[in-house]
């Protein structure tokens, strides 16, 4: 076989075996390094174990064949749910994400899910899977035990009947004896009588005897 041949075929195995140890979107890494030497796969070191994505992703425009490109936070008005809203939300972010159709697709710690479990939707026109890989939420705590607040409220007992226990009272106080009235005052002197106007003396009659003298007034 010519050497130039034999190169060939050397150079196209390790072509191929370079090939399938490329990192791929959804595996685990350190930096960026780990995931592409061209730049065109970034780590997402934030995910456990890190995880090799393409951020601000365009529809199909994830490497091909591997990744669905997904956005989250895209959802411009809560209330229209899994509606096409047609205009992003401003916090909206799109990054190309590992496509799997079961668990046993994704890495240890991360689960098959439905973008919309997850607050995100897949944008591509083709997308080559419906559900992606991502970090696995733990089943919220089972408890037996019902809360408090479930529970009906209980009516206050009623407070004990009052027994007496000091000793009684002192009587109270006699009230005060009234004032005497005050005594009356004296009536007015009577005015003296005027005295009486002496009499006229008596004409001398002839030859007769001389008539007697008035009696004086009184006082």
């Amino acid at each position: 076989m010519p050497r130039p041949r034999v190169i060939s075929l050397v150079l196209a195995a390790l072509v191929a075996a370079l090939a399938g140890c490329t990192p791929k979107i959804g595996d685990d890494c350190t930096n960026s390094l780990d995931c592409s030497q061209t730049g065109d796969r970034l780590c997402d070191s934030t995910q456990p174990g890190g995880y090799c994505t393409l951020f601000g992703c365009e529809p199909d425009k994830c490497p091909e064949g591997d990744g669905v490109c997904v956005a989250f936070s895209a959802e411009l008005d809560p209330a229209c749910g899994t509606a096409d809203d047609a205009i992003w939300g401003r916090f909206g972010r799109t990054f190309c994400m590992a496509g799997c159709d079961d668990n046993s697709d994704c890495r240890d710690g991360y689960e098959c899910a439905r973008p919309s479990e997850r607050a995100a939707r897949v944008i591509d026109f083709e997308p080559i899977a419906e559900r992606i890989c991502v970090v696995k939420i733990p089943p919220p705590p089972v408890s037996v035990e019902i809360p408090q607040i479930c529970l009906p409220s209980e009516a206050p007992a009623p407070p004990p009947a009052w027994v007496p226990t000091g000793a009684g009272g002192a009587g109270g106080a006699g009230g005060a004896g009234g004032a005497g009235g005050a005594g009356g005052a004296g009536g007015a002197g009577g005015a003296g009588g005027a005295g009486g106007a002496g009499g006229a003396g008596g004409a001398g009659g002839a030859g007769g005897a001389g008539g007697a003298g008035g009696a004086g007034g009184g006082p």
